[in-house]
């Protein structure tokens, strides 16, 4: 399951720590609950999107 496998993944100490906080800006001020349900809103459009873009190409 994706969020099983975003839970399971160790933080990215490689990632700058400008990038990390233009990401928090962006977001700050969502509650947890609202970046999750937008997350997950944004990974099931991707799906779809995704799923049909390879029957088209069929």
């Amino acid at each position: 399951l994706w969020a099983k496998r975003i839970f399971k993944t160790k933080p990215n100490r490689a990632i700058s720590e400008d990038f990390k906080t233009d990401v928090k800006t962006i977001f700050h001020h969502l509650t947890k609950d609202e970046l999750i349900e937008k997350m997950l809103a944004d990974h099931l459009q991707e799906s779809v999107l995704s799923t049909n873009t390879s029957e088209k190409s069929k």
